[in-house]
């Protein structure tokens, strides 16, 4: 019998650290998913920073080659050109202020997920408790008084 107890206890161990190990473990589903969603949020972020870039790209171009385009942002600074009066009503904004955003800031943040240390050793804990119950039992087993009395002597009273 102590072999068999033996056997399912590891057997457990091996069982609860596999399936804990494979679902919530550092390397396991619940990490898995994780990691998908921040890949889906940088995929995203990526799009949009390739899309910002085009459009700084048109303005820089626009900048370099178009003299137009030079004179609206120049009178947008308040620079203008030699004879030029500008009135400035007061009360009214300026002009704005044309600010480009740079992307978005994306933080990674680690998984929540349990660690390995900590499943190996709940899982030994486990089989330890399962091999202790099933000493127990096989003692009380062994221990009981049916081996040495029949019903009748034991549930008659003198």
């Amino acid at each position: 019998m102590n072999g068999r107890n033996c056997l399912l206890a590891l057997w457990l161990s091996i069982s609860v650290y596999s399936v804990t190990s494979f679902t919530i473990g550092p390397v396991g589903i619940a990490a898995y998913e994780k990691t998908r969603g921040d890949l889906d949020r940088l995929r995203a972020n990526m799009e949009e920073l390739k899309a910002i870039n085009r459009n700084l790209g048109g303005a820089m171009d626009a900048l370099r080659y178009d003299s137009d385009t030079i004179m609206v942002y120049a009178r947008e600074l308040g620079y203008g050109e030699s004879g030029e009066r500008f009135v400035r009503i007061v009360g009214l904004p300026g002009a704005a202020k044309k600010r480009v955003a740079a992307g978005q800031l994306i933080i990674y943040t680690k998984p929540g997920t349990v660690s390995d240390r900590f499943l190996r050793v709940f899982s030994l804990s486990l089989g330890l408790v399962l091999f202790v119950v099933l000493g127990v039992f096989d003692y009380i087993k062994k221990r009981s008084p049916s081996d040495e009395f029949s019903k009748d002597e034991i549930f008659t009273t003198p």
